[in-house]
């Protein structure tokens, strides 16, 4: 598919679901192309695209803006992150809407502050961390949210560690200014994977007010019971993590050796 200008240009009002796959990289005029003829499709409300795109500042030459007022589920992955986000700054969606990013093997978790300036974080209350031979982070409300996924890498687990502390100590980014309300938090190690007490450590201390926690997979009682238990605050006494906390659900994977 070097281009999708053999669409007819007529407008396809009538068309709510589109799928573009293409494993073969293409042309330098493929996204224009594409975004020209989505401003013919303006009831859509599920678009999967899956292309590999050319690597280029001038790969979106000629790009119009595309409104989309009625998609409800994008699922999109491109050559680099820094293409979708570029794809993504010509869309006018609805912040009601669930966005799927597919990111390609090895490439690096975006932070969250392209999303929330889309307004897809505003209603999201859930995040999730899922550790197998690809790390899936979600944050997530009742019908909206966001889903990144990264495949093939050959420590999830790390990956994700190193997501968390590269968003909150980086200068320009603080998870403040994205308005998060997270109160349930889901962590999740499958196919024999395990996590580091610290990522547990580190991802409970980016929300101090979760109500609601689930840990599934390859976990020390122990690590769990000392991370949730008391920790230093500034003013040199004790408090207990989490002091809002409702709801803890813990699932061993396999068999407890205490």
């Amino acid at each position: 598919m070097d281009s999708v200008g053999w669409f007819p240009r007529n407008r396809f009002s009538s068309l709510t679901c589109l799928r573009l796959t293409d494993s073969r990289p293409l042309n330098k005029d493929v996204l224009p192309s594409l975004m020209l003829f989505l401003t013919h499709c303006p009831g859509l409300q599920d678009l999967f695209v899956r292309l590999i795109t050319p690597e280029s500042p001038a790969a979106f030459r000629g790009a119009r803006a595309v409104a989309l007022p009625h998609l409800r589920r994008l699922s999109i992955g491109l050559s680099s992150f820094p293409t979708v986000r570029e794809f993504l700054s010509y869309l006018e969606v609805p912040t009601d809407l669930a966005l799927r990013v597919h990111l390609m093997p090895d490439q690096k978790l975006p932070h969250l502050d392209v999303f929330a300036r889309m307004g897809v974080l505003k209603k999201c209350t859930q995040m999730g961390m899922t550790f197998s031979n690809t790390l899936i982070i979600t944050v997530v409300g009742a019908m909206c949210g966001v889903r990144l996924e990264s495949a093939a890498l050959a420590h999830p687990s790390a990956a994700c560690r190193s997501w968390i502390c590269s968003t909150r100590d980086a200068d320009s980014y603080q998870w403040e200014i994205l308005a998060l309300h997270v109160d349930e938090l889901w962590i999740t190690a499958l196919n024999g994977h395990a996590c580091h007490p610290a990522l547990l450590e580190e991802a409970l201390a980016l929300f101090p007010s979760l109500s609601s926690i689930h840990i599934h997979g390859n976990w020390s009682p122990m690590d769990i019971q000392t991370i949730l238990g008391k920790v230093p605050n500034h003013r040199g006494t004790y408090s207990f993590r989490c002091p809002n906390l409702t709801a803890l659900d813990l699932w061993q994977q396999e068999s407890i050796n205490l």
